[in-house]
């Protein structure tokens, strides 16, 4: 995955904006991801939050409900 996909911006960038830096329509663009990858962005998103949430709940000294923010 490109370095643009693993970083938190990316996680903050809604499916028509990624869509539209590319000039496609989300839908296709989510099927292109989809093929690419295996899972839809929704689900791509969710498991870079979670492996982000796991990796600072390991390293940090902070509480759980700061990390889920």
């Amino acid at each position: 995955m490109s370095n643009l996909f693993s970083t938190a911006a990316f996680l903050d960038l809604s499916l028509v904006q990624i869509a539209g830096v590319i000039h496609i329509s989300p839908t296709y663009f989510a099927n292109l991801f989809k093929r690419a990858t295996g899972i839809s962005p929704h689900q791509y998103v969710i498991r870079q939050r979670v492996e982000r949430a796991k990796l600072l709940l390991l390293k940090i000294d902070l509480m759980i409900a700061d990390i889920a923010l």
